[in-house]
């Protein structure tokens, strides 16, 4: 519609000018009308084209946004579940740790913690994290207006997301560590004492004791929590009919 405007008008002035009849002033003024009809409707153009790219724009930041609290809520429900778990570990290899070559020996308890101790588990907080990693892909992170949310997203992501990674790294390590020590028992006969010997030898002890999860781990499952509350918060704010019941945080 713009261009069948600006093609008229232009046609318009150019037989302004061919015209014989009209003086040269007649001629200035009706060129210059046209101008300003041809440079307006060109400029009402690009703004009404940049309008709607806007437009699509923040409509694909809404469907990103809205996903994102979706992704995030999953996360913080896996990383209370990871948090109980390392709870329930935390008192069975205090129990373990505490073990020593005099103590009056529980038989049922300490077989089924050592039990537990010699058995792999991965604990490694998985996040779900792809609808984030396609939109940064894109380049389209910055398209979120909100500075202050888009700050706390890519903090989530970029720096509270790899420290828990690194914090669950070391416990698989300690984790591996124990079972190799562990391995020298597989080969004992039923009934044999030797796994309440290596587990309260001081090596054993120490291994034991090590599977304990630091209060690091800890505050770093937290601080992804509380910043992944903040950013649900902020979504809903600013998409109020996107507000759904929130995972429970466990404290």
């Amino acid at each position: 519609m713009a261009e069948q405007e600006i093609s008229k008008h232009t046609l318009n002035a150019l037989k302004t000018i061919a015209n014989k009849e009209n003086d040269i002033w007649h001629k200035l003024r009706e060129v210059a009308l046209e101008i300003f009809i041809i440079v307006f409707a060109v400029t009402l153009s690009i703004w009404m084209h940049e309008q709607g790219e806007h437009r699509h724009e923040q409509q694909q930041v809404k469907s990103f946004l809205i996903g994102l609290k979706a992704d995030i809520q999953s996360d913080i429900a896996d990383m209370n579940d990871n948090i109980q778990s390392y709870q329930e570990d935390d008192a069975i290899y205090s129990y373990l740790a505490n073990l020593g070559p005099a103590t009056t020996l529980d038989k049922v308890k300490f077989e089924d913690a050592y039990a537990h101790a010699t058995v792999g588990f991965n604990r490694f907080f998985i996040p779900h994290n792809s609808r984030y990693e396609g939109f940064k892909s894109s380049g389209k992170l910055t398209s979120i207006e909100d500075d202050k949310l888009l700050q706390h997203i890519v903090s989530l992501h970029e720096e509270a997301m790899p420290v828990i990674h690194n914090s669950e790294s070391g416990w698989i390590y300690n984790q591996n560590s124990l079972i190799h020590y562990l391995d020298v028992a597989l080969d004992a006969p039923e009934g044999s004492d030797l796994p309440f010997k290596l587990i309260t030898a001081p090596k054993g002890k120490r291994l034991s004791k090590s599977m304990i999860a630091s209060p690091q781990l800890y505050e770093r499952y937290h601080t992804y929590i509380e910043l992944g509350t903040q950013i649900i918060k902020e979504i809903e704010l600013a998409y109020p009919d996107s507000a759904v019941k929130q995972v429970a945080v466990k404290s």
